[in-house]
């Protein structure tokens, strides 16, 4: 993979991370003259799961391209890939993620917690407001770039909610913000299509 270029486009560069459905990798747009990340679904992966993850993948594609805001990763575009890989081009961020941020200082002051929070629920608006679901919120998703911006990144449990119901997650608050938060509120039950 790496060193070869994809639909005349992406040369991939070298391998950023890889989950338990995709591998990303860090590629040159050759058109556009910038970076992007590319995440790829291998034939192997698609075969052992009896083609869900492939539907998973472009499910996630189709829910989450269409989305337009500062706040979450801009999604490209989708393919296939000789050898029946697939793949999706989006934004590449070059900076640190919370969980990382979290394991350095153990914890972060209140002000830069509300920037953060304020900045995730600006991008959970518009999640809903399209009926997108992204149901993975954890600090390993939230990327926090040098110039204040947060990014939420990582859709692979992002459901779209005319094709599924959403189940709600704490997460966020146990590794994020829970130290700011009432004990009431901190051990309050989420439900019904309630995301923080």
């Amino acid at each position: 993979m790496i060193g070869s270029f994809i639909d005349k486009r992406y040369q991939v560069r070298k391998a950023l991370g890889a989950g338990g459905m995709a591998t990303v990798y860090l590629a040159d747009d050759v058109i556009d003259g910038h970076k992007v990340a590319l995440k790829v679904l291998s034939k192997e992966q698609i075969e052992a799961s009896g083609g869900s993850f492939l539907k998973r993948f472009q499910r996630e594609f189709k829910a989450c391209a269409k989305l337009d805001h500062p706040n979450i990763v801009k999604l490209y575009q989708i393919g296939q890939i000789a050898g029946g890989h697939w793949y999706y081009s989006m934004e590449y961020l070059p900076t640190p993620d919370l969980d990382s941020i979290l394991v350095k200082h153990k914890k972060i002051d209140e002000k830069r917690t509300l920037h953060i929070v304020r900045q995730i629920a600006s991008a959970f608006c518009c999640f809903h407001d399209k009926g997108v679901f992204h149901r993975d919120l954890k600090p390993g998703n939230i990327m926090l770039c040098q110039n204040g911006r947060v990014v939420l990144v990582d859709f692979g449990l992002a459901k779209d909610q005319n094709v599924t119901a959403m189940t709600a997650t704490g997460s966020v608050l146990e590794h994020l913000f829970i130290w700011h938060l009432k004990p009431s509120l901190a051990t309050r039950q989420t439900t019904g299509q309630t995301s923080l």
